[in-house]
């Protein structure tokens, strides 16, 4: 990881990729642009993301994560776009925080039976 700690973007989509998202990727301060999206990724999503202050775009969704989408995303400041459909979240609520950050434009989840529950975004059925 040692040797990436500087990328900017990382696009690894549609790529089978299965286990966690390593909690090192919050040491990529200047990452900006995370694509994982349409892999085969369980567990969390890892709080140490709020440490990428320069995030503009997570992209996550067609995964299996579950568990809660992290307050500390909310130090993202220039996040304009997050994608979470297509995951295992069961009975979360997108914290305020998030629904807070003033770049957000895009912010899609699962909403209905007990998946996520949102205030600001744009609900996939």
């Amino acid at each position: 990881m040692s040797l990436m700690v500087d990328a900017t973007i990382i696009t690894l989509n549609d790529n089978l990729l299965t286990g966690t998202i390593h909690t090192s990727i919050g040491a990529m301060a200047d990452l900006q642009h995370l694509n994982l999206q349409n892999n085969q990724l369980t567990g969390t999503i890892p709080t140490q993301l709020g440490n990428c202050f320069r995030l503009i775009d997570l992209n996550l969704h067609n995964n299996q994560l579950v568990g809660e989408i992290p307050t500390e995303l909310e130090t993202c400041g220039d996040l304009q776009t997050l994608r979470l459909e297509g995951n295992n979240f069961a009975g979360v609520t997108v914290p305020p925080q998030v629904c807070g950050l003033d770049d957000l434009t895009v912010l899609s989840v699962d909403c209905g039976d007990d998946k996520v529950t949102c205030s600001c975004c744009e609900c996939v059925a």
